[in-house]
């Protein structure tokens, strides 16, 4: 069976937030095939059993750490995240 793509989602990042633009604000940039362009969402995603076909599968991946190769949430190596948070996304 092959499969093709009918949604891509990203969590990014507003690196520019709050009254100071000092804070880090997440939000979805949403894709689905058949859109004409991507859509920017601070809602959670959630997907429903009832507007999906059977198969469809969901794969979700997230940056790791190029020196120890854990995700941000368990490095502890010292690995400069919120530096590289705003060179992706500034």
């Amino acid at each position: 069976m092959e499969y093709t793509e009918i949604m891509r989602a990203e969590l990014k990042v507003d690196v520019y937030g709050g009254e100071k633009a000092d804070e880090h604000n997440n939000f979805w940039n949403i894709y689905a095939a058949g859109d004409k362009q991507d859509e920017d969402s601070e809602e959670d995603i959630s997907l429903s059993v009832k507007d999906l076909p059977p198969g469809t599968r969901v794969i979700v991946t997230a940056p790791i750490c190029p020196d120890c190769l854990l995700t941000s949430e368990d490095c502890n190596c010292g690995f400069a995240w919120k530096q590289w948070i705003e060179n992706e996304y500034s």
